[in-house]
């Protein structure tokens, strides 16, 4: 008998989130795209809507995170940090995390910073 796998799962991010905030679906989706992150699984789809959202963590492989409509209406920023989204492992190593779409900026740090860190990927 072989081990079920389960299907990959799409989850749903939207500027101040919608309904109960499960990320199932559009009607009912996160606020953070850290929260998603959260909630993924090796495999999993998630998708950001328009807006500006905060800095996220990567820790686990095989996530997809892009935006719904593209780097022109969809942006992670936050003038505080100066790594926007930061890929690394907890334990081991991380592969096949693909992250599309976004305009990443940090407007008002006048120090050198980094979009995105990437740390034991490959």
């Amino acid at each position: 008998m072989k081990a079920q796998v389960p299907e990959p799962k799409t989850w749903y991010v939207i500027e101040n989130g919608r309904g109960e905030q499960t990320g199932d679906s559009w009607e009912n989706a996160f606020a953070t795209v850290q929260d998603a992150v959260n909630a993924a699984s090796e495999g999993d789809l998630i998708k950001v809507g328009d807006g500006t959202y905060g800095e996220f963590e990567v820790t686990k492989s095989g996530l997809t995170i892009e935006s719904e409509n593209g780097p022109e209406v969809t942006r992670i920023e936050n003038p505080e940090v100066s790594t926007l989204a930061y890929v690394h492992p907890t334990n081991g190593s991380i592969t096949n995390v693909a992250i599309r779409g976004f305009t990443l900026t940090t407007p008002t740090l006048s120090t050198p910073n980094v979009a995105i860190q990437f740390d034991g990927v490959s």
